[in-house]
């Protein structure tokens, strides 16, 4: 359900809790808020300061979809 909302790069659960990497905290939030009220689960949504593997999945995220398209261009005359 997240993970196809715009702006989630990622989901992970860590305990009980969701751990959500938006691709812009601001205007990703509202739409993850909305998505849970509509879902109608009560949960709270706090911010946290990036970790390391935030920083890897942001950094990488989107680069094992341009490497097929990479690949097929330097194949092309």
């Amino acid at each position: 359900m997240l993970v196809g909302l715009p702006g989630v790069l990622s989901v992970a659960q860590v305990g009980n809790s969701l751990r959500v990497l938006l691709a812009d905290a601001h205007t990703a939030e509202q739409s993850l808020e909305q998505a849970l009220r509509d879902a109608g689960l009560p949960a709270e949504v706090d911010k946290a300061k990036p970790n390391l593997e935030d920083v890897f999945v942001s950094a990488t995220r989107g680069h094992e979809r341009q490497a097929p398209v990479q690949q097929a261009a330097k194949a092309t005359p």
